[in-house]
């Protein structure tokens, strides 16, 4: 299994509330969900006036102007003005922009404030990353008016950017907004930064601008990329990954981890789990299930592990370790899981309303003769297997379900819950009624009887 796949790489959207202008930007935001970013720098653009006033004008010259309704809210340094007012950008201030750019193959942001139109801070922020970086700079819509952006980062790197007058307001939003989107990685405040706003009739050849970009050359990032083939391929390629590592373009190893696999296979494969200055943890339950997982910063492989290790699949072991910058593109082999195999069976006629279901056997064979001498001797009829297909021995949870008519249906899953889930999808897909009868652990050796209808 691919822990982590949904959303560890892509580009997600957080809405922000423009303060003091009733209008709405989406920000979208570069979700490296599964990589650590370290900022290099705090940045601030406040702190350099008085209390009572804001820090205005440029890289320059700095001002300062009053603050718009402080005292009123008791929140000295802190502020925001009347919701219903328009602020700085009414008689005293001309409209000013900010925006932010970011790239999957940084820790960095570059970010930019004070600009008399939204193309002009979009420009520049996305200029000054190309020259860093090249292609692939992602870019956030810009904001307008007196705001401050915080941002907050979860452990895996996703930025997620929230604005309003007081500081403290922002970093909450931005925070809430991470924990809602990252629960497992942790959340922080990385930066944060004011807009700088433009007196009304200032001169327009007046550059008002500030810019936090990063300081000297920026370095890239070394990642490890899986890919797995979709569905069930041939036999030489079933439980089978793909790993490339010590690449440090995301995009182009993506592309070429799918590509090698897809040219070996035969079949369409798809991207996985991934990691950025950090490892790729490939690790096994006490059911033989293995799972890929990922660590950078301060999480460690062990801690890691732990947390995604359930207690009915406890113990858990490392079954290795890949870095990120190793150059390697490797198949790796999963190993067979360890449980003993199940076998269903049922009477060849109506007259006992169950299912004889045996599990943990040597071999298949024994499976199916169990299940018949089950059924036959509780039912006291002639019985026969139930399933066509034979075991496989990657499911580790049977559901039993009852469908309209006294139909029976029998669905197999990685976990109870890939059961349920499974289970939800069909009844959803067929428009019926699905009841659980019974929910089957697999990799314990044992036999059961369950009802499948009243």
């Amino acid at each position: 299994m691919l822990g982590n796949i949904a959303g560890f790489i892509g580009v997600r959207s957080a809405t922000l509330r423009l303060a003091n202008s009733g209008r709405m930007a989406r920000f979208v935001a570069c979700a490296l969900a599964l990589i650590f970013w370290a900022f290099s720098t705090t940045l601030s653009a406040e702190g350099r006036c008085p209390p009572g006033m804001f820090e205005t004008g440029s890289r320059d010259f700095i001002a300062c102007a009053p603050i718009p309704g402080y005292g009123q809210s008791g929140d000295e340094g802190d502020y925001e003005s009347d919701s219903s007012s328009q602020g700085p950008t009414g008689p005293q201030y001309a409209e000013s922009s900010m925006a932010t750019a970011v790239h999957m193959d940084s820790t960095e942001v570059w970010g930019t404030a004070g600009h008399r139109s939204v193309e002009a801070a979009k420009n520049r922020v996305m200029d000054a990353c190309a020259a860093a970086m090249g292609e692939g700079c992602i870019y956030s819509e810009a904001w307008t008016g007196n705001i401050l952006i915080a941002v907050a980062v979860d452990g895996g790197g996703g930025v997620w950017p929230e604005g309003a007058e007081r500081k403290s307001e922002a970093e909450k939003e931005a925070l809430d907004t991470c924990k809602k989107m990252a629960r497992e990685w942790g959340c922080k405040i990385a930066f944060s930064f004011r807009n700088v706003l433009i007196p009304a009739g200032a001169d327009q050849s007046h550059d008002y601008s500030e810019d936090y970009f990063p300081q000297g050359p920026v370095k890239r990032r070394k990642w490890a990329l899986l890919a797995q083939p979709d569905g069930v391929p041939s036999m030489a390629w079933q439980r089978k990954t793909w790993l490339l590592s010590g690449r440090d373009n995301w995009a182009a190893a993506k592309e070429e981890v799918v590509a090698r696999c897809q040219a070996d296979t035969g079949a369409k494969c798809s991207f996985g789990v991934g990691v950025a200055d950090g490892v790729l943890i490939h690790y096994v339950n006490r059911r033989g299930q293995t799972s890929w997982l990922n660590a950078a910063g301060a999480a460690t492989p062990e801690a890691r592990v732990a947390e995604f290790c359930t207690p009915d699949e406890m113990p858990c072991r490392i079954l290795a370790l890949y870095d990120a910058a190793t150059p390697r593109l490797q198949v790796i082999s999963e190993p067979e899981p360890t449980r003993g195999y199940m076998s269903v069976a049922w009477p060849t006629k109506a007259g006992w309303p169950r299912l004889a279901i045996v599990t943990g056997r040597p071999t298949l064979a024994a499976a199916n003769a169990d299940a018949i001498k089950l059924c036959e001797s509780q039912s006291k009829l002639t019985c026969e297997l139930y399933l066509d297909n034979p075991d496989n021995l990657t499911s580790m949870f049977l559901g039993l379900y009852e469908l309209p008519g006294d139909q029976l249906h029998i669905i197999r899953g990685y976990s109870i819950e890939d059961v349920k889930k499974k289970a939800a999808e069909s009844s959803k897909k067929n428009n019926l009624t699905y009841t659980n009868r019974a929910l089957v652990d697999l990799y314990e050796r044992g036999e059961t009887t369950p009802l499948y209808k009243d």
